[in-house]
């Protein structure tokens, strides 16, 4: 391991992360304390991650594609239901 001193900006640093936890501004989920994404951005990242296309075989991929179709379908009932409900 090699020597690193604790320095003033990671003790400030320490205290911005904890502010906006305590102020609930962000969570220690997500990044949003160093670089702000909305909750769209996080769904879309979780889409290109179920989707995983790198794989040549073609079983998996359809699988892929298939849960990909449930995810899409079952975030889209949830968002009718919500504009209903208004």
């Amino acid at each position: 391991m090699h020597y690193k001193p604790i320095t003033m900006f990671d003790v400030l640093r320490g205290l911005y992360w904890k502010g906006m936890l305590f102020f609930g501004i962000s969570n220690r989920y997500k990044y949003d304390h160093f670089i702000y994404k909305d909750d769209w951005v996080y769904d879309f990242e979780k889409l290109r991650i179920g989707l995983n296309l790198p794989g040549r075989h073609p079983t998996k991929t359809a699988e892929n594609y298939l849960g990909l179709f449930h995810y899409c379908n079952s975030l889209l009932l949830k968002l009718l239901s919500t504009n209903a409900k208004e």
